[in-house]
């Protein structure tokens, strides 16, 4: 495979309708733990904590999982296999043991409750899970329900003999080792994939991704890192380190996943696992293992800055500081890039529905325009801006944004109408306000899909409402965004109770954290003695509520 057309562009047709893509790269991600052998082989891979794993060592496990699923558990080419853990070098494991069986790696959100749990698990139809000891004790609430079977993963084999489980560490080891399988038939247009995204209309949609989505935004991510390298915006960018990225955001997210793991595999990146975040604990590792790369949500970049005011850490190897998720606050930009004098500042844009790609923005463009999102990443998308008819609005309007690329979902996991709403002849609507100037630069500037972006994590109005209905004393709920100087964004309702009725907010608390994740429980409670503000439609009119709340102080604070 020749580097220097390596990014060379095809046209090609999928269910009829043309897409650029780049024709010389790995066809699948089986194919592309090849193309990382090459670079990575005899090298430290993975560190975590204490634990230093070669690449090799880590194909080899691959290996020996894809072997046991196919011989033991007898998993064939589309078979669902979920993956519900915390960070730690067996989910790297299990992803890439599952796609190299021929499997679709279903990853759960480890943060979810025992009944969105279950959801995800009835939903995806996956018959099979890796789960570490916190899920499992999730799971066993409801498994009896299930035909599922759970392999067990622990870093401590001693922690996990209590559990009647399989065992993961027995699986992979070369004693129970299983005969290799025939060679895959794979397509490029195969799922790998399906990954769970909160929008505007209720439960998690599984969205379902391929090969050829993937690998072709994995590479253009590289494109974009071989382009900025000669250009000023990779000025401050140091050639005297190994490539190394610290991965601290859940490997179930697509900034993780994506442009972080299958990225170090193109990359051929050294790869910095961190179980749960602590960003003196992050500049730590950046600073011993020579970190160069690091993309996290804009939480995350902020709390490094603020710890580096204390640690005054010089780190020479960190020459990329991204954020993704939400948008970065404007005055951070320079502070941080201030504060990381080595490092090229950037932010990004991209969907679960996207394979993480989209738009993006670097160095002296990101410091001139702290504003703005950035450009569409090279060279195999497409963008326009609508109006709610559909036509395209004139340059500098706001409208819908709209991408068109072959990295495009193949669409909703048992939702055909939703993903007809959004997806059509390749376009892809993502509910996000946004306008583009005379060179390209795109600015977000709103949502129309109800959604709140809590530290990275996106919330659905919606499926707060719905548990907050449930609740017997509550007639009418209204769920929404409010301003929070670290997550960004944190969830507030108001509510209106029935007649006569009293409310004691500790027991509605505990009712919403029985039914809904942490990060899903609003933080801020407003009551209203009367019935929700409506619009003309006689809908509630969300953004007047928000208003009256969290600027007026119309309505009574419970908390």
């Amino acid at each position: 495979m020749k580097t220097d057309n390596l990014f060379s562009v095809n046209k090609r047709y999928i269910n009829n309708v043309e897409y650029k893509v780049l024709k010389n790269i790995p066809k699948n991600l089986i194919e592309l733990l090849t193309y990382a052998e090459n670079k990575l082989s005899g090298k430290t891979y993975i560190v975590y904590n204490d634990r230093r794993i070669t690449f090799d060592d880590y194909l080899n496990k691959v290996n020996l999982l894809s072997k046991c699923l196919v011989g033991r558990y007898k998993i064939s080419p589309g078979d669902r296999v979920a993956i519900a853990m915390r960070n730690c070098p067996e989910y790297l494991i299990c992803l890439m043991g599952i796609i190299k069986a021929g499997g679709v790696a279903v990853l759960l959100n480890a943060w979810w409750t025992s009944e969105e749990l279950k959801y995800g698990f009835k939903d995806s139809g996956a018959l099979l899970s890796f789960v570490d000891p916190e899920r499992h004790s999730r799971i066993k609430r409801f498994k009896g329900e299930l035909n599922l079977t759970e392999i067990l993963v622990s870093s401590e084999y001693e922690s996990s003999r209590n559990f009647k489980s399989e065992n993961f560490e027995q699986l992979i080891s070369e004693k129970y080792s299983f005969p290799d399988f025939p060679k895959l038939n794979l397509k490029e247009t195969d799922e790998f994939a399906i990954m769970y995204s909160s929008g505007s209309t209720g439960h998690p949609k599984g969205v379902v991704l391929t090969h050829i989505g993937a690998m072709n935004a994995i590479f253009s991510w590289k494109m974009f890192i071989e382009i900025s390298k000669l250009t000023t915006n990779g000025s401050r960018s140091s050639l005297d380190f190994e490539p190394a990225i610290l991965c601290a955001t859940p490997l179930f997210h697509v900034t993780a996943s994506h442009p972080t793991f299958f990225l170090s595999l193109a990359i051929g990146a050294k790869i910095v696992l961190m179980h749960k975040w602590n960003p003196y604990i992050a500049l730590e590792l950046i600073k011993k293992e020579n970190v160069t790369r690091f993309l996290g949500v804009p939480t995350m970049t902020a709390d490094m800055a603020n710890a580096n005011k204390e640690l005054s850490l010089e780190l020479p190897s960190l020459h990329y500081l991204g954020s993704g998720g939400a948008k970065r606050p404007e005055n951070q930009v320079q502070e941080q890039s201030d504060i990381f004098p080595k490092a090229s500042l950037a932010s990004g844009w991209g969907m679960t529905e996207t394979n993480a790609l989209g738009l993006g923005v670097i160095g002296e463009d990101y410091l001139k325009r702290p504003y703005s999102t950035g450009k569409l990443y090279p060279p195999i998308q497409e963008l326009k801006i609508i109006d709610p008819l559909g036509a395209e609005v004139a340059k500098g309007s706001a409208g819908e944004l709209c991408i068109k690329s072959v990295t495009n979902m193949k669409g909703y996991l048992n939702k055909e109408s939703e993903t007809k709403k959004i997806l059509n002849e390749g376009w892809l609507r993502t509910g996000d306000q946004a306008k583009v100037d005379e060179e390209g630069f795109v600015t977000i500037i709103g949502r129309f899909k109800e959604i709140i972006i809590r530290g990275g994590e996106n919330i659905s109005c919606l499926e707060v409402e719905q548990v907050l209905h449930a609740f017997p004393d509550i007639c009418e709920a209204c769920v929404f965004p409010v301003p929070d100087e670290r997550l960004g964004e944190d969830v507030g309702c108001l509510i209106y109770l029935y007649p006569k009725a009293t409310l004691m907010l500790e027991d509605l608390r505990k009712f919403v954290a029985k039914r809904l994740s942490k990060f899903k429980n609003p933080k801020n409670f407003w009551i209203s003695l009367n019935p929700l503000p409506r619009g003309a439609t006689d809908k509630i009119d969300k953004k007047l509520i928000s208003e009256l709340c969290v600027k007026k102080g119309k309505f009574t604070q419970l908390n």
